[in-house]
């Protein structure tokens, strides 16, 4: 299916103001490997592979959660916390690019929905992956509210991430319909009452949209 593929909007579910909740990676947008940190090397007998390391970073906590703001202090705490090779000159543009391009079905999905539904999102990521995914892709513009980790002060599965969404988003958690690819997402966000999907982005998507009446 091609990105001008025609999809219809459907009545929904047989709530009042539906909400359809995203995450961002994995859903929206590829997410490419943190394999690039560590050019041309494998990782020693022993130790965590490197995506192991970059999600168990307090570096990346730090920068996800605002409290790094620069990304060159981000690679100096990264590089002393998980050894990455990858210079100084080139990191930036590196860092920038775990961030893929949309899924095809990405922008037919957003568009259709957006003409009938609420559109929120709720992702954990930094300002400068988000910065990219609204002006570079030019995402943003479909979400009626988006509620990022660097911003709220917490990420997901931190049950304190969702409370604070939900808090601004003001409505009742049945009401909301929300598709992450993290198991432990969707067991937190669960227990606030939101109908939480494990998902993926493309088919696996759109079935479930179309399965729940948000698309045709």
């Amino acid at each position: 299916m091609s990105q001008s593929m025609t999809l219809q909007p459907g009545p929904g579910p047989a709530v009042d103001h539906p909400i359809v909740l995203f995450d961002l990676g994995n859903i929206l947008v590829h997410l490419h490997n943190v394999d690039r940190f560590w050019p041309d090397q494998i990782p020693e007998p022993g130790t965590r592979i490197y995506a192991e390391r970059w999600g168990q970073s307090q570096a990346v906590r730090r920068l996800e959660t605002g409290l790094i703001t620069d990304l060159t202090e981000f690679y100096h705490e990264a590089r002393e916390e998980m050894g990455i090779t990858i210079d100084l000159s080139a990191f930036h543009d590196e860092y920038i690019r775990i961030i893929g391009e949309p899924f095809d079905l990405t922008r037919p999905i957003l568009e259709t929905l957006y003409s009938r539904f609420s559109l929120q999102l709720l992702s954990n990521t930094s300002s400068f992956h988000w910065d990219h995914c609204n002006q570079t892709l030019d995402l943003g513009r479909y979400f009626d509210q988006i509620f990022v980790s660097y911003e709220l002060g917490f990420m997901k599965p931190d049950p304190e991430a969702f409370r604070r969404a939900l808090a601004m988003i003001g409505q009742d958690p049945e009401t909301i319909y929300y598709f992450d690819d993290r198991p432990e997402n969707i067991e937190s966000a669960a227990k606030f009452g939101v109908n939480a999907f494990l998902s993926w982005g493309g088919e696996r998507l759109l079935n479930q949209l179309r399965h729940l009446n948000f698309i045709q």
